[in-house]
């Protein structure tokens, strides 16, 4: 049995290396939406905005190639019985039957009474093809 040891790989060209038959994770982002909305951590977003109580856009650094890729969402914040919420247009609501832009989605953070509520940790993870 072989070990390889490595501290860069690249292409011979001196590229990044693509992924065969795998995927990788696009983007991802914890935000607390609490006062002042803040990013907590994050991969490929540009910028959040501020929608509202519980809604929270965010813009993609290098866009999706297309808008039926998959995000998966989850959000937390002490004190909370429990919570709900969906991902949706970055405007919260405007663009119908489109609730995913290819440079853009939303987080409709809501508590078990599917009242929008800020939550001090409210994550999404998008699995796709850049383009």
């Amino acid at each position: 049995m072989s070990t390889l040891h490595a501290n860069t790989v690249e292409t011979s060209s001196g590229g990044a290396v693509t992924l065969t038959k795998q995927s990788a994770l696009k983007a991802y982002i914890s935000v607390n939406q609490t006062s002042t909305q803040a990013i907590n951590d994050s991969f490929n977003v540009a910028s959040i905005a501020d929608n509202g109580t519980g809604l929270t856009g965010v813009t993609y650094t290098n866009n999706m190639s297309v808008n039926s890729y998959a995000v998966t969402m989850a959000d937390n914040g002490q004190g909370y019985s429990g919570s709900a919420g969906g991902v949706n247009s970055n405007g919260n609501y405007p663009y119908s039957g489109n609730q995913k832009l290819t440079s853009q989605h939303g987080i409709d953070a809501r508590n078990q009474a599917n009242t929008v509520t800020d939550k001090d940790d409210a994550s999404t993870m998008v699995a796709g093809d850049l383009a």
